[in-house]
């Protein structure tokens, strides 16, 4: 007998901590680059604050340059994991 989700009554429905390791891995990238991108951007916005505050503005500059450098890192190791030629 199947449900309306098509599964057979003696079929679980896969739940989150069931996906393969290659989802996994692809979810935990996904966060580590979001993460990345979100300090990108709070950086970005905290700069136009600090415009005024040349030491400030000069070390929030390095933690978005930082930040920026971690992401392009965590998307080549991505891709080249997943050996994905470049474009």
């Amino acid at each position: 007998m199947k449900d309306t989700a098509g599964h057979s009554s003696t079929e679980t429905p896969m739940r989150a901590h069931d996906e393969p390791p290659h989802d996994e891995a692809l979810h935990q990238f996904a966060h580590d680059l979001q993460n990345c991108l979100h300090v990108v951007g709070m950086g970005l916005e905290i700069l136009k604050d600090v415009r005024n505050d040349d030491a400030r503005f000069a070390e929030i500059s390095d933690w978005v340059r930082i930040e920026h450098r971690k992401g392009v890192e965590l998307l080549e190791a991505y891709v080249h994991a997943a050996d994905v030629p470049p474009a």
